[in-house]
C-alpha cells in the first residue's frame, strides 16, 4: 500500500522552498500554492512540493 504524503503548514513550507512564511501566504492567495484554510492556519499538500516544481514556484 502506497503511503499518502502529508499536508504541510506554512512554515514548514516555506523552509521547503527557501522563502519566509509571508510570501508562502502570497502565494497561497495568488493561487500559486494550493492550500484548505482549516481554523487559523493553512493545510498545504506536500505532493506539490516536487524539487522541479517547487524551483518553478520560486522562480515566479
Amino acid at each position: 500500500m502506497e503511503e499518502k504524503e502529508q499536508d504541510l503548514t506554512v512554515e514548514e513550507t516555506a523552509k521547503k522552498i527557501g522563502v519566509s512564511q509571508q510570501v508562502v501566504i502570497e502565494m497561497i492567495y495568488d493561487g500559486r500554492i494550493l492550500a484548505d484554510h482549516l481554523g487559523n492556519g493553512w493545510r498545504i499538500p506536500a505532493y506539490q512540493f516536487k524539487e522541479e516544481r517547487s524551483k518553478q514556484l520560486v522562480k515566479n
